[in-house]
C-alpha cells in the first residue's frame, strides 16, 4: 500500500453531496467537487468553500504508512495540518482500513 493508492480510494469513496462530519466537534462539511488531484467541500460552520490538494493529504498518510498511527498534532507540523486537519482526518476516516479515536485524536492504519 502507498500514497497514491490511498489517495484513489479517497477519491473513489467520496462523491458530491456527500457529508463528511469532523471527528470531534461533529462540524458537517458537504463535499462539492472530486476530482484528480483536489477535493472541494464547503463547511457548515464557515458556509466557505475550500479545497484540498492531493498533497495536502500527503503528510498525514506517510505517517500512517510509517508508523501505523498518527496523532497528527503531534506527529506533524503545525503547518500542515492547522485550518485542514479535522477534515482530512474525518476523511481519512471513510476508508475501510482507517480508524481511530477521538481522545486524543488519533488515526491507526490497519493492514
Amino acid at each position: 500500500m502507498d500514497f497514491e493508492e490511498i489517495w484513489q480510494d479517497i477519491i473513489n469513496n467520496l462523491h458530491e453531496g456527500k457529508l463528511i462530519y469532523t471527528l470531534s466537534q461533529r462540524v458537517q462539511n458537504k463535499v462539492t467537487y472530486v476530482g484528480r488531484d483536489y477535493i472541494k467541500v464547503v463547511s457548515e460552520k464557515t458556509g466557505r468553500e475550500r479545497k484540498f490538494k492531493k498533497e495536502d493529504f500527503k503528510p498525514f498518510v506517510d505517517c500512517l504508512l510509517n508508523r501505523g498511527t498518527l496523532d497528527f498534532v503531534h506527529d506533524l507540523p503545525e503547518r500542515n495540518w492547522i485550518g485542514r486537519g479535522a477534515i482530512i482526518i474525518a476523511i481519512l476516516t471513510k476508508l475501510d482500513y482507517i480508524s481511530y479515536d477521538v481522545e486524543p485524536r488519533r488515526l491507526f492504519l490497519n493492514r
